[in-house]
Protein backbone atom coordinates (compact mmCIF):
# COMPACT_ATOMS: atom_id res chain seq x y z
CA UNK A 1 0.00 0.00 0.00
CA UNK A 2 0.66 3.69 -1.23
CA UNK A 3 1.94 5.84 1.97
CA UNK A 4 -1.02 8.36 2.68
CA UNK A 5 -1.48 11.86 1.58
CA UNK A 6 -3.19 14.10 4.30
CA UNK A 7 -4.48 11.30 6.55
CA UNK A 8 -6.40 9.64 3.52
CA UNK A 9 -5.25 6.34 1.77
CA UNK A 10 -5.97 5.58 -1.62
CA UNK A 11 -7.28 8.42 -2.74
CA UNK A 12 -6.87 8.30 -6.55
CA UNK A 13 -3.96 10.39 -8.69
CA UNK A 14 -2.08 13.06 -6.73
CA UNK A 15 -2.52 16.33 -8.58
CA UNK A 16 -0.30 19.80 -7.73
CA UNK A 17 -1.69 22.72 -8.41
CA UNK A 18 0.35 24.03 -11.21
CA UNK A 19 0.72 27.90 -12.17
CA UNK A 20 1.42 29.47 -14.98
CA UNK A 21 4.97 29.87 -15.46
CA UNK A 22 6.30 34.43 -15.72
CA UNK A 23 8.00 34.73 -19.44
CA UNK A 24 11.40 33.93 -18.80
CA UNK A 25 13.67 36.36 -20.23
CA UNK A 26 16.92 35.88 -22.12
CA UNK A 27 19.85 36.35 -19.30
CA UNK A 28 21.60 38.20 -22.19
CA UNK A 29 18.92 41.23 -22.73
CA UNK A 30 19.52 43.64 -20.63
CA UNK A 31 16.60 45.98 -19.49
CA UNK A 32 17.76 49.84 -19.30
CA UNK A 33 15.80 52.18 -18.50
CA UNK A 34 14.27 54.37 -21.06
CA UNK A 35 15.67 57.70 -20.00
CA UNK A 36 19.09 55.99 -20.64
CA UNK A 37 18.75 54.50 -24.04
CA UNK A 38 16.65 57.57 -25.97
CA UNK A 39 18.92 60.27 -25.85
CA UNK A 40 20.15 61.80 -29.19
CA UNK A 41 22.21 64.67 -30.41
CA UNK A 42 20.58 66.78 -33.70
CA UNK A 43 22.96 68.42 -36.09
CA UNK A 44 21.24 72.22 -37.10
CA UNK A 45 21.85 73.88 -40.20
CA UNK A 46 23.44 76.71 -40.66
CA UNK A 47 24.54 79.55 -42.97
CA UNK A 48 28.55 79.36 -42.21
CA UNK A 49 29.93 76.34 -42.18
CA UNK A 50 31.24 74.33 -45.40
CA UNK A 51 29.70 70.81 -46.09
CA UNK A 52 33.67 69.38 -46.00
CA UNK A 53 34.18 71.04 -42.19
CA UNK A 54 30.53 69.56 -41.20
CA UNK A 55 31.25 65.87 -42.66
CA UNK A 56 34.83 66.51 -40.64
CA UNK A 57 33.88 67.43 -37.42
CA UNK A 58 30.55 64.61 -37.12
CA UNK A 59 33.74 61.75 -38.19
CA UNK A 60 36.09 63.32 -35.46
CA UNK A 61 32.97 64.04 -32.82
CA UNK A 62 30.93 61.24 -33.22
CA UNK A 63 31.57 57.67 -32.13
CA UNK A 64 31.37 55.35 -35.00
CA UNK A 65 30.76 57.86 -37.61
CA UNK A 66 31.98 57.17 -41.29
CA UNK A 67 32.75 59.66 -44.03
CA UNK A 68 29.85 58.48 -45.96
CA UNK A 69 27.03 58.45 -43.07
CA UNK A 70 28.60 62.09 -42.06
CA UNK A 71 28.05 63.42 -45.68
CA UNK A 72 24.29 61.84 -45.97
CA UNK A 73 23.66 63.29 -42.32
CA UNK A 74 25.16 66.95 -42.99
CA UNK A 75 22.78 66.87 -46.80
CA UNK A 76 19.66 65.88 -44.31
CA UNK A 77 20.58 69.18 -41.90
CA UNK A 78 21.21 71.05 -45.07
CA UNK A 79 18.02 70.27 -46.47
CA UNK A 80 15.58 69.67 -43.94
CA UNK A 81 16.95 71.87 -41.29
CA UNK A 82 18.39 69.41 -39.04
CA UNK A 83 19.15 65.54 -38.63
CA UNK A 84 20.07 63.39 -35.49
CA UNK A 85 23.21 62.49 -35.64
CA UNK A 86 23.81 60.02 -32.82
CA UNK A 87 21.44 58.29 -30.77
CA UNK A 88 22.48 57.36 -26.97
CA UNK A 89 22.91 57.70 -23.30
CA UNK A 90 22.18 61.22 -22.42
CA UNK A 91 25.33 62.32 -21.07
CA UNK A 92 26.96 60.63 -23.86
CA UNK A 93 24.98 62.82 -26.19
CA UNK A 94 25.63 65.92 -24.30
CA UNK A 95 29.56 65.50 -24.98
CA UNK A 96 29.02 64.66 -28.64
CA UNK A 97 26.92 68.00 -29.18
CA UNK A 98 29.08 69.74 -26.87
CA UNK A 99 32.60 68.87 -28.98
CA UNK A 100 30.30 69.57 -31.91
CA UNK A 101 29.66 72.90 -30.50
CA UNK A 102 33.20 73.64 -30.00
CA UNK A 103 33.99 72.66 -33.84
CA UNK A 104 31.73 75.60 -34.81
CA UNK A 105 28.49 73.81 -35.61
CA UNK A 106 25.29 74.26 -33.93
CA UNK A 107 24.22 70.66 -32.32
CA UNK A 108 22.16 70.23 -29.00
CA UNK A 109 21.18 67.22 -27.22
CA UNK A 110 17.45 65.77 -26.40
CA UNK A 111 15.63 63.17 -24.88
CA UNK A 112 14.45 62.05 -28.01
CA UNK A 113 10.79 60.60 -29.10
Amino acid sequence: MLPTLYGRANCGTFQAAVSPLAPVKDPAEKTIPKKHRDGRVILINDDWNTFEHVITALVKCVPGMGVDEAGQLAYQAHSEGSSVVYKGHPEVCEMVASQLRSEGLTAHSDEGE
